[in-house]
């Protein structure tokens, strides 16, 4: 699927929680990341990032984390999905 679909940002989202049945913090948090990187709109990436840094002791982070959350909870739904749309590569459904 990566080599497919490299910037499909639910794929890291998935491969997050997988690290996450693992017990592999670090990389969960790479995986997550690299999710809200693609899409910043994913909010259950943030959250658990949020929750990861928290366990981590990365308080700044998750601070971080909780901001974004925030922000995207403000925002109008349809403005939220729309963002993943197109941040996901799917314009004309955005």
């Amino acid at each position: 699927m990566e080599q497919l679909h490299p910037r499909f940002s639910l794929l890291y989202q998935e491969r997050g929680y997988c690290y996450l049945t693992l017990r592999d913090a670090p990389r969960a948090i790479d995986a997550f990341l690299r999710a809200v990187d693609i899409n910043p709109a994913l909010a259950t990436s943030w959250s658990m990032l949020e929750r990861l840094y928290c366990m981590t002791g990365d308080v700044r982070n998750a601070a971080t984390a909780s901001e974004r959350i925030s922000t995207l909870k403000r925002l109008p739904p349809e403005v939220v999905r729309a963002g993943r749309l197109f941040s996901d590569g799917e314009a004309s459904a955005a």
